[in-house]
């Protein structure tokens, strides 16, 4: 069986609000990374159109390899896509025109409509991979560890509450501090350029922040800390490009990195790390022992809430 996806360029609207130019180098560089990627690949259909494109992979092992490429390629030139992942046929067949020279690519599988009305729904940056293809790669020895929850944020209606659904994006080779500085940058300029496009950079902020190592936390956790709660930014940049709930929800997910590497490596201290980064962060304890409860759990688990406020507690008590 093949996997199938539909994947479409983030912001290019944006770019051709700004100009003609700034929208034709956002195709170039969409075309061009494709290109580079895809080339690599075997056994594989791809057919884009303009920002966007739907793609046949025969291997798991080859998709995963294709969007982590590509994803990376694309990030160092500011440009984001959303993507999501279905095992399945794409069943493409080319259609003519008559006599003429117009044609059409048509998808008849049932799989393309599912992989294409699931990126509709998916309102962020990343690959969200159905639950089928989760539970392939779960049960795989080889790519068990390509995949990692996180969220995305729905747009906000007026007057209604925040809405945060649940996705597995394809996990982060590697993660360095530089990397992550670097999209952290790109949703600050977002934000400040449109508010509530600031949302799209919530999910690979996530996904990345869970796939730090344990020798680049425990080396870089202040400045991290500073990072991902926007301290290392001007005032003015801090206080029109970045939302406050973001950080709490990005400060979370690393306490969730933490308490997970603790489990399995006993040469971390998860309680005094975890405390660390309370100190460090600035965040008021009362924001994050309120904030707690309507954290989702693909963010911080249960089980790592109750941690979490076990040493909250701890903390707290400590004052007294």
């Amino acid at each position: 069986m093949a996997y199938i996806a539909f994947f479409d360029m983030v912001g290019t609207r944006s770019s051709a609000s700004i100009a003609e130019k700034e929208y034709e180098e956002a195709i170039n560089d969409f075309h061009n990374a494709i290109t580079e990627v895809y080339n690599s690949i075997e056994k594989s259909h791809i057919y884009v159109y303009s920002d966007n494109a739907y793609v046949e992979i025969e291997s798991l092992r080859d998709t995963i390899s294709f969007f982590r490429r590509l994803r990376k390629l694309l990030m160092f030139k500011h440009r984001y896509f959303s993507a999501a992942v279905e095992e399945g046929s794409l069943n493409a067949k080319l259609s003519q025109f008559g006599a003429s020279d117009g044609y059409s690519m048509i998808f008849t599988s049932p799989e393309t409509i599912k992989v294409y009305l699931a990126q509709n729904k998916f309102s962020g940056i990343g690959i969200s991979l159905s639950n089928k293809v989760v539970k392939l790669l779960s049960d795989s020895e080889e790519l068990g560890k390509s995949y990692c929850s996180s969220v995305f944020q729905h747009k906000m209606e007026p007057n209604s509450s925040r809405h945060y659904a649940s996705i597995f994006d394809v996990a982060y080779d590697s993660v360095g501090v530089d990397e992550l500085k670097y999209v952290i940058a790109d949703y600050v300029s977002t934000s400040i350029m449109n508010k509530s496009a600031g949302r799209y950079y919530i999910t690979p902020i996530i996904s990345m922040i869970k796939c730090l190592d344990k020798d680049t936390i425990l080396k870089e956790m202040n400045n991290l800390v500073k990072i991902i709660t926007f301290h290392n930014l001007p005032s003015a940049f801090r206080s029109e490009g970045t939302d406050d709930q973001h950080s709490i929800l990005f400060i979370y997910a690393l306490i969730e990195t933490i308490l997970t590497l603790g489990e399995s490596d006993l040469s971390i201290a998860p309680n005094a790390i975890c405390e660390q980064i309370i100190k460090s962060s600035q965040i008021n304890s009362d924001s994050l022992i309120r904030q707690l409860s309507m954290v989702p759990i693909d963010i911080i688990s249960g089980l790592h809430k109750k941690a979490f406020m076990q040493i909250m507690f701890s903390m707290e008590s400590e004052k007294n």
